[in-house]
């Protein structure tokens, strides 16, 4: 049987501290002796052979995406460092597909939400994993590509209303890159928010498998036994 192939680009985030892990880097921690990154960057190889694969932090040696960016300032969360491999492709898809390092099947994914995609309506901005709890997962979740450049011009324009200092950076008017700072530890709810104003956003209910994420040694340790267990 072909395998089923996709013609769309993927962000990865992967510059978080890990302060949960230690700091320990999440994106090297080995399962079947393949780093996290490079079990994600291999599996989208063969889902979306066509389409850019940006990984956001730092480069790790032996790890080959189609590109590497870094949010800046460097370290200042999700938010801003989806911004930034946004930026770093250097062609457009339709969609966007957006994870995160630590979730190392989660590409597994991408056909259920390309699934719902494909009947999706041209006001819907994204089509979201939702986890067996009910939890929304913004980073496992296809963006349309037009409506995520819509809404981060309109986020690095407008200063963070949480922030709790009245210093932002200063504005150019039509250039967002001058702006990416105002994105720095900035919640992915903003993002959503920004995008459920004018359009619509999709929920996936997906299995526990696909979209786990493993934030701390106790996550990581029952992965591995898991996985002894199933050899044995």
């Amino acid at each position: 049987m072909t395998q089923q192939s996709f013609g769309i680009n993927t962000v990865v985030l992967a510059g978080g501290g890990a302060h949960r892990f230690g700091g320990r880097d999440k994106a090297l921690l080995l399962v079947a002796g393949r780093p996290f990154l490079a079990l994600i960057l291999d599996d989208l190889a063969r889902l979306c052979p066509s389409g850019e694969r940006i990984v956001v932090g730092p480069v790790r040696e032996g790890i080959t995406p189609t590109g590497w960016a870094l949010e800046e300032p460097p370290g200042s969360g999700p938010l801003a460092g989806l911004h930034a491999g946004f930026r770093a492709l250097t062609h457009q898809t339709e969609w966007t597909f957006v994870l995160a390092c630590d979730a190392p099947f989660s590409v597994g994914a991408l056909p259920l939400l390309a699934q719902r995609a494909e009947t999706a309506t041209a006001a819907t901005s994204a089509v979201v994993a939702v986890d067996p709890v009910g939890r929304i997962q913004p980073l496992v979740a296809l963006y349309r590509t037009t409506a995520l450049q819509r809404a981060f011009d309109t986020l690095t324009s407008i200063p963070d209303p949480t922030a709790a200092s009245g210093l932002q950076p200063a504005k150019v008017p039509g250039i967002a890159p001058a702006n990416a700072t105002a994105l720095a530890n900035r919640p992915l709810k903003h993002l959503l928010a920004e995008l459920s104003v004018h359009e619509v956003v999709h929920e996936v209910a997906l299995p526990e498998h696909l979209i786990q994420d493993f934030d701390t040694p106790e996550d990581f340790n029952a992965l591995q036994r898991g996985l002894n267990n199933s050899v044995n």
